[in-house]
Parts: C-alpha cells; sequence; structure tokens
C-alpha cells in the first residue's frame, strides 16, 4: 500500500537516503502502490499548475466568466500520463508543471470548481502544492531537541527554520532551544517541552500566530512593535498577547502565566472566565477555573509541580494544614502542643523538643519525585538564638519511621563544639558518593533571623543549596538522579526525627515541596517576594 507521507516528503524534496529507498522499493514491488503513486502525481501536478495560473489571474484582476467555468469543468477531471521514472533510481520524475493552452479565467474557474472536489478528500493526508510557510527559525539548540511533521519527528540543530503546524520538544535532560520569529519576537523552551505554531487568520491586517504549550515550561518575550499577533494557548487557557514578556507553565493539572513586563489576558478554555495581569502578578488555570492570581512567589511555582505547601497561619490546635491541593492532602500533627506556640500574623515557632510529623505516609511526594528525577524544597524560617545542643538539629526531614536514614533533608549542623552552625542538606540517590551525593553544607553562620533556604536537585543529578537568594553551594552530579530506594512509608518531619535526637527550636513561616528542581533565577524571585500569603482565590 502506498504510504502518502513519502510521497508528501517526496514532492517537496525532503525525502532521506533510508526513505528514498524504501519508496523505491515499495514501487517496484507493489502494483496498487505504483497505481496510487500515479494518481498522487497527477494531482500534485494539476494543483500546481492552476495554483501558479491562478495568482496570475489574481495579480491582472481578472475573474472567471460561467461560460469559462462550464468550459473547465471537465478538463479538471480529465486523466494524465505518469511521468517518466527517474533514471538509476526506481522512483518516477517528480511531477514537472508545464504551460496549458487554457485560459487564465479557466485556470481560476477550475480553482473554484475543482479544489473543492478534489482538495476536500485529499488534505488531511496529503498536502499538495507548496509546503506551509516557515514561521520562525531555532537558535541556540542544546541537548535532544526534535521537530515532529504529519507523522514523522526527527533531531534538529540551531538554524532549522520552522514551519507552521510543526511541533517541537525538548528532551527531558538538559535540552533546550530559542524560536527567533522574523518581528523579533523570541520564545525560550526549556527541557521536556512540547511546543507547536500555526498561522492563523489576518487580523486587521497584520498576521497572527497560535503558539500551543502541550507541556512544560516556556518564556516568551513577544516585541511590542512586531508585525503579528500571538495567542498563546495550553490545555487549560489562551493568553492573549500584543508585547510583553512572560513564562508560562503547563502539565495535566494546571497551567501557570508569569508576567514579567507589559499587560495580557488570560482565559480559562474550560469556562471562559477572564483575569487580566499587570507585570508582576501571577495566575494559575485549572480545567474549570482560574485557580489563583496574585504576586510573584506568593503561590506555587511550577504548575502542577507543587506537591505539599503549608503557611502555618492556622493560629491554633494541633495540626498545620498542606494547603497545595495536589492529592490527598499531607497535614501534619505537632505531638505536643505545649511546646510549641502560634504567632499572631503567621508562623508557628518551636520553644521545646518536640515532634511534627505527616499524618500518614508522604507517598505522593515520593511517586512524584521518582517519576520526574527532581525535587526542591523550600523554606521561610526563624532559628532560634539559643539553639538546642547536639551535632544535628532536623529542621525538615523526608524518613521512614524507626529509622534514621533520610530520602531528603534541611538540618544545622555543627561540627565539633564551638564551631560555628552551618545550614546541611542532602537528597539520597542511588548515584554518587555515600548513597547520594555528598552533603551541602554551606551558607555561612546561622543567625537568628528570618531565613529563606532551598534545597533542589535536577534530573542530570545536580545539587544546588540556596540561603536568602544565593547558591551557597552546589554539587555537580553524576548524569541522572534516581530515587528509587525512597521508601513509599517516608513522614515528613519537621522539627525533629523519628527517633526524637535532633531537635531544632526556631519559627517556621513556610515549607514547600515540589516535583521539579527550581532553577537560580526563581529561587532569587521567590526570595525578594518575602513569606508567600495564603491562597487567593479568583471570582468571577
Amino acid at each position: 500500500m502506498m504510504n502518502e507521507t513519502l510521497f508528501e516528503k517526496y514532492v517537496h524534496e525532503e525525502l532521506s537516503g533510508e526513505e528514498a529507498a524504501a519508496l523505491a522499493g515499495l514501487l517496484r514491488q507493489d502494483d496498487a502502490a505504483r497505481r496510487r503513486f500515479v494518481e498522487l502525481a497527477k494531482e500534485w501536478r494539476l494543483f500546481a499548475d492552476v495554483s501558479r495560473q491562478l495568482l496570475t489571474a489574481a495579480r491582472l484582476g481578472q475573474e472567471a466568466t460561467p461560460a469559462a467555468r462550464r468550459a473547465v469543468r471537465p478538463a479538471v477531471r480529465a486523466p494524465r500520463a505518469a511521468r517518466p521514472r527517474r533514471f538509476g533510481t526506481g522512483i518516477p520524475a517528480r511531477p514537472a508543471a508545464r504551460p496549458r493552452a487554457w485560459t487564465i479565467t479557466a485556470l481560476a474557474a477550475a480553482v473554484l470548481i475543482g479544489l473543492g472536489l478534489l482538495f476536500r478528500g485529499r488534505l488531511d493526508t496529503v498536502r499538495l502544492g507548496r509546503p506551509p510557510a516557515v514561521v520562525a527559525e531555532l537558535r541556540e539548540v542544546a541537548g535532544e531537541v526534535y521537530v515532529r511533521r504529519a507523522e514523522t519527528e526527527r533531531a534538529v540543530q540551531t538554524g532549522y527554520r520552522l514551519r507552521a503546524g510543526e511541533t517541537v520538544r525538548t528532551g527531558a535532560t538538559a535540552a533546550r532551544a530559542d524560536a527567533l520569529f522574523p518581528d523579533g519576537t523570541r520564545l525560550a523552551l526549556a527541557a521536556d517541552t512540547r511546543v507547536s505554531v500555526a498561522a492563523g487568520e489576518p487580523e486587521a491586517g497584520r498576521a497572527t500566530r497560535e503558539v500551543e504549550l502541550a507541556q512544560g515550561r516556556m518564556a516568551a518575550d513577544v516585541a511590542h512593535a512586531g508585525v503579528g499577533l500571538f495567542t498563546f494557548t495550553t490545555p487549560h487557557a489562551r493568553v492573549h498577547v500584543t508585547g510583553t514578556r512572560f513564562v508560562l507553565r503547563t502539565d495535566r493539572q494546571s497551567t501557570r502565566v508569569d508576567l514579567e513586563a507589559g499587560r495580557l489576558r488570560v482565559v480559562c478554555r474550560g469556562t471562559g472566565q477572564t483575569a487580566h495581569l499587570t507585570a508582576g502578578r501571577y495566575a494559575v488555570l485549572g480545567a474549570d477555573a482560574i485557580v489563583e492570581i496574585g504576586p510573584p512567589g506568593a503561590g506555587p511555582a511550577p504548575a502542577g509541580a507543587l506537591l505539599a505547601r503549608y503557611v502555618f497561619r492556622e493560629g491554633r490546635g494541633t495540626v498545620v494544614r498542606d494547603e497545595a491541593g495536589a492529592g490527598d492532602p499531607l497535614d501534619l500533627r505537632i505531638a505536643d502542643p505545649r511546646a510549641v506556640r502560634w504567632l499572631r500574623g503567621g508562623g508557628l515557632r518551636v520553644t521545646a523538643p518536640t515532634v511534627i510529623s505527616s499524618v500518614r505516609p508522604a507517598a505522593k511526594v515520593v511517586n512524584a519525585c521518582r517519576a520526574s528525577g527532581e525535587v526542591s524544597l523550600e523554606l521561610w524560617v526563624r532559628p532560634d538564638a539559643m539553639a538546642s545542643a547536639g551535632m544535628w538539629q532536623r529542621i525538615a526531614s523526608l524518613m521512614a519511621p524507626g529509622t534514621e536514614r533520610s530520602d531528603l533533608h534541611l538540618m544545622t549542623y555543627r561540627a565539633r563544639q564551638g564551631a560555628p552552625r552551618v545550614y546541611h542538606g542532602k537528597v539520597r540517590t542511588q548515584e554518587g558518593v555515600e548513597n547520594g551525593h555528598p552533603p551541602l553544607a554551606g551558607g555561612g553562620r546561622i543567625r537568628p533571623e528570618l531565613t529563606h533556604i532551598v534545597l533542589t536537585q535536577t534530573a542530570a543529578g545536580r545539587a544546588d543549596l540556596y540561603v536568602n537568594g544565593r547558591r551557597e553551594t552546589s554539587y555537580p552530579g553524576t548524569g541522572r538522579s534516581d530515587f528509587a530506594d525512597w521508601e513509599s512509608g517516608s513522614v515528613l518531619y519537621l522539627a525533629n526525627g523519628p527517633q526524637g535526637q535532633a531537635a531544632w527550636l526556631g519559627e517556621y513561616h513556610y515549607l514547600a515541596i515540589y516535583s521539579r528542581a527550581l532553577d537560580a533565577a526563581e529561587v532569587r524571585e521567590r526570595y525578594q517576594a518575602g513569606i508567600p500569603q495564603p491562597t487567593v482565590t479568583a471570582r468571577r
């Protein structure tokens, strides 16, 4: 049977050597394939002729008369002889256009009558005539980047000219690509991202582009003085832009838009609910609502990657609520309410050794991080000036009960009596040294002041510890992360470990865990934004 994708690439001179050999073999061995090839060649040749002549007629301002339409109808359906075979390959030569004896007006009529008949049945499988227009050029391609057109996907490099309807896919690890449009608009695609660009109908004399982000993260810098109008879509949102700078992230659950400069309008695709954003604000959209709007840093960082989130604003009781909205809530319970004090205006102060732990295993955290190979732990804390004794103090740990082996932890550490305490973070993996990367210790002397701390690990195995927006120490990684050994029954512990021998004293103001590694820019932005506030739900 004839592979019409091969025919399409053949007429556009895009066949690789292997594909050319496959097509030649098919035509030698399959009578039905040869007949179908001839049919497609006839149609392609006819439409190429008609299209060229129609363009000429349009330039001359001529019209087709009813008499001409009647005269040309038989010609549209007339069969044509197959072209000679290409020497030495076994593949026929591409159909060549020849001058026609028909009048220009008759050719115009052919398009009116014949295109509707033939294109209606063929355009779903074969694009006849010229290929789609080039819409952008790929710049700064790094890692594995692929472009899909129809059913064919191939790896591309810097300089590839992206056509309307093609989809760009970046690899899951350390891949990226920039798409530069003629008007100066630039799209920066992060790893594990899939984007396609379509040409829309002209609007007010300007070209339009529709950019679809199916998954991943993309930063967009849309030219204010550009010659086109842009609409960005995700499974949950439509973002209307005339000139601005923003970051767009999406996954199966939600979409997040962070606006850095300019203005834009976001629309929930499920309900039509609309929000107008100004510089410095963000919106999170689900399938049927705008879930959240607010300033940078006030909400979840990557859309859908937020696993657990605590703002410590309950004000009383022994339970700290998980506000992330991801899966079953991972609420925390305070073992000894006499050892803590709720702070007016928000925050929980631990004044004596106790254990604060999740009421159920943190399976949603473990499973999501296993799947992504990445993790981030973010906290706003104020250490106590009178720290408890001991070498180790556990601020936050993901651990299996009854053990002292943590999958993920942030602690303070003092090497010896009288030595200054420093922050100490570690993520347990199957790669690297000591069943994980070496501990990340740094941040200088710990001070009794409000402090922003972030511990991250990427899928490539790189780990970073940030204190107050600055990267204090790093581990370059061994090439990949593997959290397969994380315990499904692990529990999230605060202020101590399961054995009760590593007490930490101080204030908690915010804690969040993500299944993605925040990058340096995101960490800096979240530090500069200050302590995140409770969720603000958008009203219709």
